[in-house]
């Protein structure tokens, strides 16, 4: 999905929150930070998706995000949170599947229907067959990494690939 500006100016707002959060004054922000940043700004993320969004943004691999990760995990977020405003058609604060085939075809991100419902599914924790606005940004944090994970496996970009079991761990681990 779209996102990461990252070059952006900082915002004196996004800094500030980001120290409030940072318990520890460690210039960085664990797993159980960002858990209750997002929780603050009334995302409210499982520990999962919120280790995700840190390694999708943890571009040291050291664990935690630092300001400047933690500003294109920002924007991602925002970027996301465009698409899923755009979508919402009738204006209740969900998706349902259509809105959510629309949004996803714009992003380029094309599943089959077995797939789609899949991932749909999995998404919609609560069965209402819609999708919330945290609902959205984990899924979009989920199909932006798959999509990361199956490029390494697929680098002549033929949209196939070959794993075998261990390889499929390792891939799905990375996922989770």
């Amino acid at each position: 999905m779209q996102g990461d500006n990252g070059g952006a100016a900082s915002d004196p707002r996004l800094k500030a929150w980001f120290d409030s959060v940072d318990l520890d004054k460690s210039n960085s922000i664990d797993v159980k930070e960002l858990h209750r940043a997002l929780g603050l700004a009334g995302l409210e993320f499982g520990m999962n998706t919120c280790a995700l969004l840190i390694r999708m943004h943890d571009t040291d691999r050291n664990g935690t995000i630092n300001f400047d990760e933690f500003q294109r995990m920002h924007n991602f977020i925002m970027s996301v949170r465009a698409s899923f405003v755009q979508f919402d058609r009738d204006r209740n604060g969900f998706l349902d599947r259509e809105e959510l085939i629309q949004a996803l075809q714009l992003n380029r991100v094309y599943l089959d229907r077995q797939a789609f419902d899949a991932v749909f599914e999995s998404f919609d924790i609560y069965k209402r067959n819609t999708l919330s606005l945290s609902d959205y940004i984990a899924m979009a944090a989920f199909l932006t990494c798959s999509r990361n994970m199956f490029s390494r496996f697929d680098p002549y970009k033929t949209g196939a690939a070959t794993f075998n079991f261990s390889t499929f761990c390792f891939a799905m681990s990375y996922l989770r």
